[in-house]
Parts: C-alpha cells; sequence; structure tokens
C-alpha cells in the first residue's frame, strides 16, 4: 500500500497527458470526418459548389475555426498539476518521517516542478497565439 501512494503523483501526471493526447487526436480525427462529409456532399450535389472561387473560403473557414475554441489550455493543467504538487509537498513535509512521507514529499516535488514547466508552456503558446489573433483583427 506504501508503494501506491508513492505514485500517486505520477499517475495524475499520466492521466493528464493521456487526456491531453487523447483530445488532440480525437478531435483532429472529427476535423478530418467534417471535411470528408463536407467533401463528399459537394461531389454528390455539384449545385452547391456555386463559383469555384468559393471553395477554398469555405475550406480555409472551416480549418480556422475547427482548432480556435477547441485548444487544451496547458496554463490551467500546468497551475492545477503545481497546485497538486504544493499539496504533496505540505503532506509529506507534516508527515517528517518515514518512506511514504520521503516519496509524497520527493513527488510533490516532482509535480511541481514538471506543472511548472507546463504552465509556462502554456503561457507562451497563449503570449504567441494572441499575437496572430491580434495582428488578423488590424
Amino acid at each position: 500500500m506504501g508503494t501506491l501512494f508513492l505514485v500517486i503523483p505520477l499517475l495524475l501526471i499520466l492521466v493528464t497527458l493521456a487526456y491531453g493526447v487523447a483530445q488532440v487526436l480525437v478531435r483532429a480525427w472529427l476535423d478530418y470526418r467534417v471535411r470528408i462529409a463536407f467533401l463528399e456532399q459537394l461531389e454528390k450535389n455539384s449545385a452547391l459548389v456555386g463559383p469555384q472561387a468559393d471553395v477554398p473560403a469555405i475550406m480555409s473557414r472551416i480549418a480556422a475555426t475547427s482548432f480556435a475554441y477547441q485548444r487544451q489550455n496547458y496554463a490551467l493543467t500546468g497551475l492545477l498539476l503545481t497546485g497538486f504538487g504544493i499539496v504533496f509537498l505540505v503532506a509529506g513535509r507534516l508527515m517528517r518521517s518515514g518512506e511514504l512521507a520521503v516519496g509524497i514529499f520527493f513527488g510533490g516535488v516532482f509535480c511541481v516542478l514538471l506543472g511548472l514547466i507546463i504552465a509556462l508552456f502554456g503561457f507562451i503558446i497563449r503570449v504567441m497565439s494572441r499575437s496572430d489573433a491580434s495582428t488578423a483583427r488590424s
């Protein structure tokens, strides 16, 4: 049972990572399926096409809107992981001695470090995406 408490921070990291990867893969697959369905409908009913200059504009709008609201918020994920790490740091520090206390403490240190790195990358991604959005509006 002691080893279970030692791997709780690692399991939280793996679950968060698996959720993020699964979310990205499912959304990419759904985006692909929507595009294919759209093109199949255009192929079946050629009257929907209209002027051929409109098709690239429609496809670019579909591509632009499909990922704009579906981003994984890495900054929030990193901050939550940091929060879990701080809780484990405090819990390990309060236990004072024993293998379990040391495992919880160092698991908390690992969570805090990894969470801060993920949050930093999340904030960098957010700043970089805002600069692109502000230049597009101008």
